[in-house]
């Protein structure tokens, strides 16, 4: 009986440039722009070279706070989150609109 062996090898190409890479020398870019996001896989060289174009707008930019857009699925109970930030030390008026950040505080909190 012969018995042969089979290798997989699987050959990442550098996303920019079309260079194949060493497993070792993969750098995985992710990143977001209106709306969509993507992934990329390039080099240390086209990763810096990447960051280096970006930088004067991550400098200007804020982090985004978790929102409703981003949670579509999620309810809340505005007494439950009033309890929940007062627990907290949160100042929350026992009635009338919650604030968007408190909302999405405790949205970020309380999402498994």
């Amino acid at each position: 009986m012969i018995r042969m062996a089979r290798r997989e090898i699987t050959q990442i190409y550098d996303d920019l440039d079309d260079k194949p890479l060493q497993e070792t020398d993969v750098h995985v870019i992710r990143f977001s722009i209106d709306g969509s996001s993507y992934v990329m896989d390039v080099s240390k060289e086209n990763c810096e070279k990447f960051r280096n174009a970006i930088v004067e707008f991550i400098d200007k930019a804020r982090p985004e706070s978790i929102s409703a857009r981003h949670l579509p699925n999620q309810k809340y109970n505005a007494k439950d989150v009033r309890e929940w930030a007062q627990a907290r030390g949160y100042e929350v008026a026992v009635r009338g609109k919650l604030s968007r950040k408190l909302i999405d505080d405790y949205l970020a909190a309380n999402t498994n």
